[in-house]
């Protein structure tokens, strides 16, 4: 086994010795760009989905470089919508609450980080005991093996100051909190029936109402409060959304949701007629989290009422354009419905 390292290295350095330095920088580098777009990502949401599957979990959606696939009512379609900041996302309907309650999530919520595993010992079985394996190839496999490695501990250890939250942070959460068990069933079943086209104000108020003494730190619980603002604001209660807002604006600090927070801060601010100075000084704070998140409908939602509100016509109208294109190819169809209703609701009191 030391043989065949020796042997790799002294492949390398007979390469960079004698010139070749941009042939080995195009194998290296080759290898890392290949590996991760055509098979990491790719891995790392089967392993969600195959995990998912025999813990009883059904396909909401699979999300890779701006594909989606789509469970519709049982019906596979496929759309095409990029969503900002994540190249690659599986989405799953858990069994009930009720019926499985024990650590259903558990192999759903690390099938990435699993599958990864698997795959990094492989490839290093492969490089280390491939017999007649020339060097190039050997160092592919090694290669391959490192970044299935460096992968895991980015999706294990928990971050909680990135604005994504990875396995290892959920995971921490969901074992923290029965409470956060039950907000991930919710949330999910949420997302599902909004993808099928319910809106908001459509759930029992048991599915969308978070409990007084949860701890809204725990962001899993803080993104059921995020669903109950939108539940109030489906139903027009401003304040009561607010309120929610706020209360997830006091208990969480994660990175994640307080973008989101922020934004519909200043969607309620201009709904419950705030002063034009204090929505002018919060859309400062947002302003680049809108930009950022320019392919995301609540995002544009939010901009196209600022521009309305600031009496910016021409914006408004270049807004309300984009909106238009992207909802021909968003996948959720309550989300449209929504989204759309407010803005209506915008340009009709402008």
């Amino acid at each position: 086994m030391f043989c065949k390292w020796c042997i790799t290295g002294e492949f390398i350095y007979k390469q960079v010795v004698s010139g070749n330095f941009i042939y080995i920088v195009t194998v290296v580098y080759g290898s890392i760009i290949g590996y991760y777009f055509l098979f990491l990502v790719p891995l790392h949401e089967f392993g969600h989905l195959f995990f998912g599957k025999i813990s009883g979990f059904s396909l909401i959606s699979f999300q890779l470089y701006g594909i989606t696939i789509i469970n519709e009512n049982g019906k596979i379609k496929i759309s095409k919508y990029f969503m900002s900041g994540s190249i690659g996302q599986c989405l799953m309907y858990p069994p009930s609450y009720e019926v499985n309650r024990k650590n259903s999530f558990l192999l759903y919520s690390i099938g990435g980080i699993l599958i990864e595993t698997v795959m990094m010992l492989v490839f290093l079985l492969i490089a280390l005991h491939g017999e007649n394996m020339n060097a190039e190839l050997r160092l592919i496999f090694l290669i391959c093996s490192f970044m299935e490695f460096i992968s895991i501990i980015v999706n294990t250890v928990p971050r909680g100051n990135s604005k994504i939250n990875n396995d290892g942070l959920n995971t921490y959460y969901l074992l923290k909190d029965q409470q956060a068990v039950k907000s991930y069933y919710s949330n999910l079943r949420i997302l599902k029936e909004i993808q099928d086209g319910k809106t908001y104000q459509d759930f029992p108020e048991e599915v969308i109402i978070v409990p007084d003494n949860a701890d809204l730190s725990n962001v899993i619980i803080a993104w059921q409060k995020m669903y109950e603002s939108y539940y109030y604001m489906d139903l027009r209660k401003w304040y009561k959304a607010a309120e929610c807002i706020e209360k997830i604006e006091d208990g969480c600090r994660n990175k994640a949701i307080r973008e989101t927070i922020l934004s519909e801060k200043l969607f309620l601010y201009i709904k419950m007629d705030k002063s034009i100075s204090e929505i002018n000084a919060l859309h400062d704070k947002v302003k680049k989290t809108l930009n950022h998140n320019s392919t995301s409908i609540d995002m544009i939602r939010v901009n196209i009422c600022y521009e309305m509100c600031s009496g910016k016509k021409t914006s408004y109208e270049t807004a309300y354009k984009k909106f238009s294109k992207i909802i021909e190819s968003y996948p959720n169809k309550g989300e449209v419905k929504f989204n759309a209703g407010l803005i209506r609701e915008i340009v009709n009191y402008h």
